[in-house]
């Protein structure tokens, strides 16, 4: 397949998120997952009479979510190891995945203690760190910072479905994303340029999201090259281990007992979901922990989500998946060759981990720049 990177303007407000029957106030996501592209380019190819191709979707393309940026800044979906002051806002943010990965796997593989606990004040003021809650971060000399969206709110009348009538005395907000300042980027895998510009003509054809028939949802579609990574995965790998064995000779200063080597013991490197993914182990059972058969997983942080949705063919909602949540971070040690460790991280970003990869689920991002911030205080 070959890889194209969409540019998705807002012309009018963006709803998409999870719709419950006794709900009374609906927030839209601020990422475009790719299951909304997919169900995009399957409503239009059906009200184009050509149903026969929805079947071929999964050969055909592959998706990835579309983040929130602004103009010449390049998103990332946030890590959820990242941290923040608690204190101040201003303060940070930074990032654990490596710091406790190498601290943890010390002590699974060689037995290691420490003079101390490991403490994670704020290098600034002093203060105690919290989990840094934002879905996207842009880098913006040389800080990170939260992708902040405008929203859009707005009061409706509830409809009876069975009278198709207003029910008396019920009312829902939504709260949608506003269509000033901001546009949505991410790539997308089609089998030919052919293929992608139908993908583009569906998006603006029907539109993305709920309450389309309500004037939500309207937007323009055009490809871009400016939003793809600013580094190579061979500058990303190199970046990670450079930091990987300046936090590894930092904690030998730490060190009380144990034997550990002066050098890192292999060729690390991160995986961070950039959507959720509906992971399996070897029996076929759910699970959120990722399992690669050419390297060691040494450290992870990730909590669980579940993957829902409602499908219109069908008038009935999907079945319930559950997930590893988009942001989830996992360290993992290679004994291979460098060479051949590239390869393979080059084969998982294009073509992503666990099921339904087709349809969105499991996009990932190797070495992810992020995890390059560890706090100060132990570099």
């Amino acid at each position: 397949m070959q890889q194209f990177w969409l540019e998705v303007s807002l012309k009018t407000p963006l709803l998409i998120g999870d719709r419950t029957a006794d709900a009374s106030y609906i927030i839209g996501r601020e990422v475009i997952p790719g299951v909304a592209l997919r169900g995009a380019l399957a409503e239009f190819l059906a009200l184009s009479g050509r149903q026969a191709e929805i079947p071929t979707i999964p050969q055909r393309y592959r998706f990835a979510p579309l983040l929130p940026a602004q103009p010449d800044r390049l998103s990332y979906p946030c890590p959820l190891s990242a941290i923040s002051c608690k204190h101040n806002k201003e303060h940070g943010p930074w990032d654990t995945l490596i710091l406790f990965g190498i601290w943890h796997h010390w002590q699974q593989q060689y037995n290691a203690h420490f003079v101390g606990p490991l403490m994670l004040d704020c290098p600034r003021c002093g203060e105690r760190t919290d989990r840094y809650g934002a879905a996207v971060i842009t880098r913006k000399e040389n800080r990170w910072e939260k992708v902040e969206v405008n929203r859009y709110a707005q009061t409706k009348v509830a409809i009876s479905r069975a009278r198709r009538a207003a029910y008396e005395g019920m009312l829902y907000s939504v709260s949608a994303v506003s269509p000033n300042g901001i546009a949505y980027y991410g790539p997308v895998w089609c089998a030919n340029e052919d293929d992608f510009y139908t993908l583009c003509e569906a998006l603006e054809a029907v539109g993305l999201g709920a309450l389309r028939r309500r004037g939500f949802g309207i937007v323009k579609v055009s490809k871009t090259t400016v939003y793809q990574q600013d580094k190579t995965l061979q500058e990303r790998l190199r970046d990670f281990n450079r930091m990987v064995a300046e936090v590894w000779r930092s904690l030998h200063a730490l060190l009380e007992s144990g034997s550990v080597d002066e050098q890192p013991d292999g060729v690390y490197f991160s995986i961070t979901l950039a959507s959720p993914a509906i992971l399996a182990n070897r029996q076929g059972l759910p699970t959120l922990k990722l399992n690669l058969d050419w390297a060691d997983l040494v450290f992870w942080v990730t909590r669980q989500t579940q993957v829902k949705g409602w499908h219109e063919g069908w008038g009935l909602p999907k079945k319930t998946e559950q997930a590893a949540a988009a942001g989830s971070a996992y360290l993992f040690r290679s004994s291979l060759p460098q060479n051949e460790t590239i390869k393979n991280l080059e084969e998982m970003e294009s073509t992503g981990v666990g099921l339904m990869k087709n349809a969105g689920f499991g996009h990932v991002i190797a070495c992810h720049p992020f995890h390059l911030e560890v706090m100060s205080c132990v570099r």
